[in-house]
């Protein structure tokens, strides 16, 4: 069997028979233990070979449809088991795992929503989909970003399933497409269940769902909660499969310790009847040597130690080696293919997107030097990253003004405070300066979702830069007002193209829900 959350089928027990002691018992026992293993055992395919999983399929599929009836707004639940080989499974063999039937009538009453319905029809009556890696798809989308939240209560982020798939840092995805059609809405929230069983629970609901209502304190709750009880329904499906594993090895023991103590009582009786001494006492010292009756117990406790000792280094062996067999199989066997190329006049209208706004950066960039007698001047070096986001992934987080204004002012605040106390004031060495205050920009901005790669490059011009705090003061500001030039001429480029839009959004901060 594989591992699954952490945890390994226990491998004494794989469908073999007892066949020690009593054979009534032993057959009573090997059948109550082929029933429930059979029971537990549900396979599902990966992307290249086949999961088992010891889960009880009626159990947690009745947690599900449970949760589903008792939700509010929620027409739709997947659930994605976090395997042993990094990526997300589905559970059960359903496209869907609950569909609200309420949802489904109304869709099935309505003519004007009959392609809808069919798409979700579709979309159920598939084979389960394939595994979907960390950061990639639905499932591994909502673990990556909220999986250090599993177990405890967030306010929760309603996502729009076009949004989704028109997100260009995602793969294309035909499922997800179809999801979009029949749902609008989403938010994935994990479990981890004593960091042993982890996945994610997906709630889907409708386009014109009130969001505000869905984040209420009680709901949100109550969402949390059922993630977590859909979760520990898997964990407890587990856990008493290794119950009825363990009862069945300790039966074993039972029953060799009973056949030994009938052998020994057997023993002595034979020798009890022996009329010689010398026979008597050869036959004693065959039988029993000095080690096996006078330090029977010192033996006993040196094996038992011994035993366990070697189980935990055998643990933290199999540990280790299942460490590096994923890190192997997920470095080498990428899960995906890569995406196709623009096409020839998306490439053309980047080009000359970028080849305008250059020019105009570039004649800033002179017309600075200038007026400065060529003091100031005007670093470029970010902005090759910068057009890259803003013409060839108009619709990515990273791409839009927020990022490109605040990501930057708090990696370049960052970085000038680092380079003021740590080098200045304590007098590091520039070089680890320079790799202190790029790690804590980097991790400044992904925390605060402002994640720009230009940032961290310009946080690393302005470390190892030989200015002085002022001067790196003076060329920031320049810095900000190029970029707000840059999101100009990108606004007035893009939109001159009807497949394009930029930006996605204007906000500069993100509205929270009071009620969350």
């Amino acid at each position: 069997m594989v591992k699954w959350f952490g945890l390994y089928s226990t491998p004494e027990y794989s469908g073999g028979d007892i066949e020690e002691g009593n054979p009534q018992m032993s057959a009573a026992m090997n059948k109550s233990l082929h029933s429930v293993h059979s029971l537990y055992s549900t396979v599902y395919q990966g992307n290249s070979k086949s999961f088992k999983l010891d889960v009880d399929v009626e159990r947690v599929q009745n947690a599900i449809n449970e949760t589903g009836s008792n939700l509010y707004g929620v027409v739709a639940i997947d659930v994605w088991y976090l395997m042993n080989d990094g990526q997300l499974h589905h559970f059960g063999d359903s496209g869907i795992n609950w569909i609200s039937p309420i949802y489904k009538a109304q869709l099935r009453g309505d003519q004007s929503k009959t392609e809808i319905f069919n798409v979700l029809e579709q979309v159920n009556k598939n084979t389960a989909p394939t595994a979907e890696p960390v950061g990639v798809g639905l499932a591994g989308n909502a673990w990556q970003r909220h999986a250090d939240d599993a177990g405890r209560k967030y306010s929760l982020e309603w996502r729009k399933l076009n949004d989704f798939v028109n997100d260009p840092d995602q793969m294309p995805s035909m499922r997800l497409k179809k999801l979009a059609k029949a749902f609008g809405k989403y938010t994935g929230i994990p479990f981890n269940i004593f960091g042993e069983f982890k996945g994610v629970v997906l709630y889907f609901v409708r386009t014109n769902c009130d969001e505000r209502a869905m984040s209420a304190r009680l709901n949100a709750n109550f969402l949390h909660y059922s993630a977590n009880y859909i979760g520990a329904s898997s964990a407890l499906s587990e856990t008493r499969s290794k119950v009825v594993i363990n009862r069945k090895e300790i039966a074993r023991n039972a029953v060799r310790k009973l056949v030994l103590t009938m052998k020994t009582a057997k023993t002595f009786a034979d020798l009890k009847g022996l009329d010689s001494p010398d026979v008597f006492n050869d036959n004693f010292r065959n039988t029993f040597s000095v080690s096996s009756t006078i330090y029977l117990p010192l033996e006993v406790g040196k094996t038992v130690f011994n035993n366990n000792l070697a189980h935990s280094f055998t643990d933290i062996r199999n540990k280790i080696a299942s460490k590096l067999r994923n890190v192997v199989h997920k470095s080498l066997k990428a899960p995906l293919e890569p995406p196709p190329g623009a096409n020839m006049k998306t490439v053309m209208f980047t080009m000359i997107g970028v080849f305008v706004t250059l020019m105009v950066l570039s004649s800033l960039n002179k017309l600075v030097a200038h007026v400065s007698n060529n003091d100031l001047y005007l670093i470029l070096g970010p902005f090759g990253a910068i057009l890259t986001l803003q013409f060839a992934l108009t619709a990515a987080p990273t791409a839009q003004p927020r990022n490109c204004i605040y990501g930057m002012l708090l990696s370049l605040a960052i970085t000038m405070l680092c380079k003021y106390i740590l080098y200045i004031l304590i007098g590091m060495p520039q070089w680890i300066m320079a790799v202190i205050a790029c790690s804590l920009a980097i991790g400044a901005i992904s925390k605060a979702g402002l994640v720009h790669p230009p940032a961290g490059a310009a946080s690393i011009l302005f470390a190892t830069s030989n200015r002085s705090i002022s001067e790196d003061l003076v060329l920031i500001c320049i810095l900000l007002v190029a970029i707000m030039v840059a999101i100009f001429m990108a606004t007035i480029i893009n939109n001159l193209s009807d497949k394009r839009q930029y930006p996605m959004y204007w906000a500069m901060f993100r509205r929270r829900n009071k009620n969350g």
